[in-house]
């Protein structure tokens, strides 16, 4: 992490909230969290503690209910939804627990896919093969979703998401659906993405095993930062889950 270097993203004073009087959820309580290039953030906490919720709102998913979040310097407040594509298009990706490949499609075509829909077909073929090659599966750019382990489906979708140069990688449980070994070569990549290319990843899981990775451990409770935990360096670096 460049400790002299703007966040990818700020939250402040972040609140959520879903439904209206006795059905009120408070998803988000006043959150305030800055998200550094090339820093690895783990975010723990039970099923319903705020942590997809923090996802959604900071990669503008959905709006917040209050508070003010941006993302590469940019606010999101009353942006068009139109305007928040674009800005996801060009800073911003997704990786969920389960793969959301297209089926009939190859692993190079789900690769190609976003960011032929992003407008960053530049060098396209090299970019696939790059980013195939960089999760270890370019001998299966040919292969359907159907002929591959659960494990090089998820490599897939790591290709897919850092193929077009995010500045922002939104994890939801990527490891949730994967064994033991294949989430730790997981894992593995998406601490690369960040050490080697300066990306910042955020993940967010239920696992506290994943925090021996983490820059910072984030621990949410009931929709709000319950600890915060800065690890020196060199004392959190590899996967040892």
């Amino acid at each position: 992490m460049d400790v002299d270097a703007l966040p990818v993203a700020s939250l402040r004073d972040v609140t959520k909230t879903y439904g209206q009087g006795d059905a009120c959820v408070h998803a988000l309580k006043k959150v305030t969290l800055d998200l550094y290039p090339g820093e690895v953030i783990v975010v723990l906490g039970p099923s319903g503690s705020g942590k997809t919720t923090l996802l959604n709102v900071t990669g503008g998913i959905e709006p917040v209910t209050s508070g003010e979040v941006e993302v590469c310097g940019q606010s999101l407040a009353n942006k068009k939804p139109e305007e928040l594509a674009t800005l996801r298009r060009k800073h911003v990706a997704f990786i969920f627990q389960f793969f959301n490949l297209i089926q009939t499609l190859t692993a190079a075509e789900n690769v190609s896919l976003i960011a032929e829909l992003t407008q960053k077909s530049a060098g396209l073929h090299e970019r696939v093969e790059e980013a195939l090659s960089g999760v270890g599966l370019l001998e299966r750019a040919a292969h359907f979703p159907a002929q591959m382990s659960g494990g090089q489906q998820q490599r897939v979708a790591i290709a897919r998401a850092l193929v077009t140069g995010p500045d922002l990688l939104l994890c939801d449980e990527p490891t949730g659906a994967l064994d033991l070994d294949t989430g730790r070569h997981v894992l593995a990549l998406l601490q690369a993405a960040a050490r080697e290319q300066g990306r910042c990843v955020v993940i967010v899981t239920h696992n506290s095993g994943i925090a021996t990775m983490a820059d910072r451990v984030v621990r949410f409770h009931e929709g709000s930062i319950a600890q915060v935990v800065q690890q020196e360096a060199g004392e959190a670096r590899d996967v040892t889950w």
